[in-house]
């Protein structure tokens, strides 16, 4: 799996630029790179999200090869593709994406040849759809039997575009395994400016092939999409809806203009070359900052042998005003790089890798196998570097930009040293970054109203923002030192405002800086702090209310936006200057903090005044009357500011938390009030009037409203700019403030109020067949909202859980048991969700947070245990394999335990070593008999209670080492195998209980020697089948147990005659003779079991076992003895 090199190794640096290896390529896909001896067979890309893709193009009939992983996972998993297509055709566009309707990010192919194939999810490699060519039945327009599929790409979040060879653009979007598609407009009224100019009135019919398709999202189901075909450029704005339905589908044709001929002129104009000589070639196109697209040109004379090429970058100016206005021509500049082209190679000069432009600039970079060119956009002609990258067997194979990595940074694909990060290293001028809220419904709204929608800093500080700083002076700061820094601070940004933003900082400004460079941090915070939580000196008297003002004015709306517009001067201050590398990670993260709260504060307020009606406002206006007198702030207090309750509330930003538990204790008390019970539970008790829960639903979804938006905006916020206030690969070190025990008691207590509402409601139960289309869609949006808030709690639990790893380990006593706490809190969440079957949601919680075990009991009752091989490959880091396991060996599915791909076979082995009573089970599956048959012999010796299984587990044993391709020694189990079947026969004879445990040898020889006589067994036989008994479980035995029994046996054998009456028998008789000694000697217990296992008795065992007896009775049995050995 790649890893990330810490510290980053340098691959190349100078005054201006430096590139460092970021990412290794995984070893898989590094061996088939090594292992090509072309390597021009090989296409990349660097998608935004993290993810990476290898082309192998296979050149021959063989499928070409995919590879694709994401950089961001930890370990990540390469993923890989064999592609077959119609022909040997090189793959020439991929689209990834991930989907907000979708677990599992989905792929798009389009080959050379034109063949679209696509993937519902990444993470089943094998399951593909080939997309039907042409496309027909597509609402507005199919594809001609002429058209080819060129170009794919993705609307982030939503769908996929496809471009074809005529410039026809079509939307897919995916609906489950399936795509839902359609063609865009093709017509638009007469278009002015520019293309009438030219005398293109009409709108995008069939064409010319296209070269480059882009889009830029606009909320999270619309997109402006540009595309960019070898003569015109056209702009779109398309709207996609839900996945389950086309009825949100549709798109605006909005301008195209004949790019490729106003080009063409502008060039022939500046070069002063006459129609007909310059070839030019539109290369690609890219988005910048502020409304602007750049589009990289090429260009060179025709009709000469060995001709230089132009690279040229061209500016156009979107009218952001009038959507269906052309865009004008800005600056253009041309790039002092001028390759040689060979006869006959222009194309090889004229197919750049790809055009970056990352955040919009002004860095920018073209990128060929060969070198990197790097500039900037939009009216620097200065090359500032060409990086060469001609080393042996290294090329450059793609590039792109991580939305997570550093503002200006790309990164670029390296045959040789996997994923380099390029970084300008000059001193130039970072914007600052427009950080928004996109999940804010208030805040869209606005939008279009020309507002600021919850960003920061903008296009850089204005006046008012140097004035909302000037106006930071109740500042307490307990040092002198400190103090002087953050009067110096504030001199500072107030020089750096007042200059040009876009300009490097002075030499005398960089000297009057100087003391701030060590320990800057309290200085800094003291700033940031009193700049969020100022007053101001007073306010105007239009925004003034008469009275204890309920409502809060739009100059405090105002007030917010300047102090975005402050904390952005301020980042933007910290960043140029290098002051911010000096801080150390606490004041980073506070100041993260800071801005998280001030979009909240934003947000919050326009979404409090949005309300309708009357009573909606009032709760507002209560729950921030009811927090300033919990902090103790007077009347007299805030009036005597100018402000009214709420202007004071908003201007204390750094509180702004505050107000989510005032809002929650608002609906506690509220509910105690109206839901008080008469009665008891199982009499069901007396319920609030209609009146009354109506009004109570009203508090709770005010309450819901504003603590989601509260969360949401300080959650995107913190997600959006992560890279702007952390270095790559950073973890934060503190839980940040949404993630507090208070908030998080503040949502728990939320998240129990709706559950106990949906439950008077009725709600908690499985979903009614018959209820109403718009009565399923409103519940179906009470429990989404659940989700939503559940979801903030859990964030944090979780949030909390791995800043204890870290500091703790993973294995400590604290984290355990709070891990342990976390998924208990984690099944209460889903439990509502099962009740209610509303599978989806539950499922989604359990996907998010891990929670396997509940995830597979989700599956089950719901009937899509069939989800569970896409988990195995989408949860493989995280220990799925494992749990699925357990689930499976404790519901006792053994069949499908044994039934797991072999892809996760080690994964089971190396789990089953601690469950061997079905480990043999795998180990046959594996063919691994030997194994088996010492496992199976392993579980033998445990089953001590059934006889019948344990003989069953010995005889499969057995078979298994009959089978095994090296020999087995089965000495142990055939010892085992008969003392089973021996047991089983006194069973027979009622000897031993049937539920009796296992039998050892010694106490089975015991046995059959004490009730011998009790089954009229000859005595000779008891002693016959214990020796026998004996010699078969000699291998299960050491040493001296075996001695031992052996002495025993023979021992109890010779206790059954009555030597000393033989002896005196013989001595009374003193006509005996020989014969008859010996007939008498025959008859003996002795002397018949010694004829048949003599072989068993050694003359010291028997020396050892008649030491004790008189002489005369030795005499005699060693007579025995001989007789019975002849």
């Amino acid at each position: 799996t790649p890893q990330r090199q810490a510290p980053q190794r340098v691959v190349h640096e100078d005054d201006r630029h430096s590139l460092t290896r970021d990412v290794n390529l995984p070893q898989v896909l590094s061996s088939h790179i090594q292992s090509l001896s072309d390597l021009s067979l090989l296409t990349s890309r660097v998608h935004e999200s993290g993810w990476c893709w290898v082309v192998i193009d296979s050149n021959t009939h063989e499928p070409n090869t995919l590879f694709l992983w994401d950089v961001n996972a930890k370990p990540a998993k390469l993923l890989q593709f064999r592609v077959d297509t119609t022909t040997t055709a090189k793959l020439v566009s991929i689209a990834f994406l991930q989907s907000y309707a979708q677990a599992a990010p989905s792929l798009l192919i389009c080959s050379e040849s034109g063949d679209v194939l696509y993937w519902p999810s990444v993470h089943n490699t094998r399951t593909n759809v080939t997309l039907p060519l042409p496309l027909t039945g597509a609402a507005g327009g199919s594809m001609t039997a002429s058209e080819k599929a060129c170009i794919v790409r993705d609307v982030p979040g939503v769908g996929f575009l496809l471009a074809t060879s005529t410039s026809r653009v079509f939307s897919l979007v995916p609906q489950g395994p399936a795509l839902r598609f359609r063609s865009l407009s093709t017509t638009q009224g007469l278009l002015s400016g520019i293309g009438a100019m030219f005398g293109f009135s009409r709108g995008a019919g069939a064409g010319s092939p296209p070269r480059s398709l882009l889009t830029i999202p606009l909320s999270r189901h619309s997109a402006t999409v540009y595309l960019l075909s070898e003569k015109d450029l056209t702009q779109r704005t398309i709207s996609i809806g839900l996945p389950s339905s086309s009825s949100g589908d549709s798109d605006t044709l909005n301008w195209q203009i004949p790019l490729h001929s106003m080009v063409s002129n502008q060039l022939k104009t500046v070069s002063g070359l006459s129609r007909g000589t310059l070839v030019v070639r539109l290369l690609s196109l890219q988005s910048g900052s502020n409304g602007t697209l750049y589009v990289l040109v090429a260009s060179m004379p025709s009709g000469v042998a060995s001709p230089l090429i132009t690279y040229t970058i061209h500016q156009l100016i979107l009218n952001q005003t009038s959507p269906s206005s052309p865009p004008t021509f800005g600056a253009h500049q041309v790039l002092k790089y001028n390759p040689e082209v060979p006869v006959g190679r222009q194309d090889a000069f004229f197919d750049i890798l790809d055009f970056v432009i990352p955040q919009g600039g002004p860095s920018a970079f073209i990128v060929w196998p060969t070198a990197i060119v790097c500039c900037h956009v939009p009216t620097d002609d200065r090359v500032l570097d060409v990086i060469p990258f001609i080393k042996r067997n290294s090329i450059v194979f793609g590039a792109g930009v991580f939305s997570s990595a550093p503002r200006g940074d790309a990164s670029i694909m390296s045959s040789l040293y996997g994923v380099l990060r390029i970084r300008e290293l000059g001193p130039t001028k970072r914007k600052a970054r427009v950080l928004t809220n996109p999940r804010s419904n208030s805040m869209n709204s606005q939008r279009g109203r020309g507002e600021s929608a919850g960003s920061i800093g903008g296009g850089g500080a204005t006046k008012r923002g140097k004035r909302d700083i000037s106006e930071s002076s109740t500042m307490s700061v307990e040092m002198e030192s400190v103090n002087r820094q953050v009067g110096l601070l504030e001199d500072a940004i107030s020089r750096f405002i007042d200059g040009d933003t876009n300009s490097e900082l002075t030499s005398e400004l960089t000297v009057a800086m100087r003391p701030l460079y060590s320990n800057a941090d309290q200085a800094v915070l003291h700033y940031s702090q009193a700049s969020l939580d100022s007053l101001p000196h007073t306010q105007p008297i239009w925004a003034r209310k008469s009275g204890n003002t309920a409502n809060s004015s739009m100059f405090v709306q105002q007030r917010l936006e300047e102090k975005m517009e402050a904390h952005g001067a301020l980042l933007d201050f910290l960043h140029n200057s290098k002051i911010f590398q000096t801080l150390s990670l606490e004041t980073r993260e506070k100041l993260s903090t800071h801005g998280e709260k001030l979009a909240a504060a934003s947000n919050f307020r326009k979404a409090a005044h949005q309300f309708d009606t009357k009573e909606e406002l009032e709760i507002v206006g209560k729950a921030i009357q009811e927090l300033l007198h919990e902090k103790r702030w007077t009347h007299h207090a805030i009036v005597s500011t100018g402000l009214g309750e709420q202007d004071f509330f908003y201007s204390k930003v750094t509180e702004i938390e505050d107000i989510a538990p005032s809002l929650v204790a608002l609906v506690v008390a509220e509910e105690k009030r109206i839901f008080e019970r008469v009665g008891n539970e199982e009499s069901g008790g007396t319920f609030a009037s209609r009146g009354q829960q109506n009004k109570f639903s009203v508090v709770l979804n005010v309450t819901n409203n504003l603590v989601k938006i509260l969360f949401d905006a300080a959650l995107t916020f913190r997600e959006d700019s992560e890279s702007y206030y952390l270095n790559p690969g950073e973890e934060r070190g503190r839980l940040p403030w949404t993630a507090s025990t208070t908030m998080r008691r503040c949502l728990r207590t939320l998240c129990e109020i709706n559950v106990r509402q949906l439950k008077r409601g009725g709600l908690l139960v499985p979903p009614n067949p018959s209820a109403s289309l718009a009565a399923a869609n409103q519940i179906e949006a009470s429990f989404l909202s659940l989700y939503d808030y559940y979801d903030c709690y859990l964030t944090g639990f979780a949030e909390e859980r791995d800043l204890l790893m870290a500091s703790s380990g993973e294995t400590s006593e604290e984290t355990l048991r709070f891990s342990k706490k976390f998924q208990e809190e984690v099944a209460k969440a889903i439990n509502p969700f099962k009740l209610a079957q509303r599978w989806e949601i539950a499922r989604k919680i359990a996907e998010k947070y891990c929670a396997f075990t509940l995830l597979l009991q989700i599956c089950q009752a719901s009937g899509e245990l069939e989800r569970i091989p896409d988990y195995l490959d989408r949860f493989r880091n995280d220990n799925f394999a494992n749990e699925l396991f357990s689930w499976y060996l404790n519901s006792g599915r053994y069949s499908e335990l044994i039934s797991i791909p072999e892809a996760y076979w080690a994964d089971l082995s190396l789990f089953l070593e601690s469950h061997p009573q079905v480990e043999w089970l795998h180990q046959i599956q594996m063919k691994s008999y030997n194994r088996a048959a010492l496992s199976l012999l392993d579980v033998a010796k445990e089953e001590s209670n059934r006889l019948g299984r344990r003989k069953e587990l010995l005889s499969l044993s057995k078979l298994a080492s009959y089978a095994a391709s090296e020999s087995v020694d089965t000495s142990q189990c055939e010892a085992l195998l008969y003392l089973t079947t021996f047991q089983e026969e006194l069973v027979e004879r009622e000897l031993v209980s049937a539920s009796s445990p296992a039998l050892q040898p010694t106490e089975a020889i015991k046995l059959l020697i004490a009730s011998g006589s009790s089954q009229n067994w000859p005595d000779e036989s008891v002693f016959t089948l214990s020796l026998d008994l004996l010699l078969n479980v000699k291998s299960i035995l050491s040493g001296s147990q075996f001695e031992q029994q052996l002495k025993y046996v023979w021992a109890q054998c010779l206790a059954r005659d009555p030597w000393e009456t033989i002896a005196a028998k013989f001595r009374s008789t003193s006509s005996a003779t020989d014969s008859v000694v010996e007939a008498r000697l025959l008859n003996t217990v002795f002397y018949l079991v010694g004829t048949q296992r003599i072989s068993m008795l050694t003359d010291a065992v028997l020396l050892s076992l008649t030491a004790s007896f008189p002489e005369e009775v030795q005499r005699i049995i060693s007579m025995t003895f001989s007789l019975a050995t002849r």
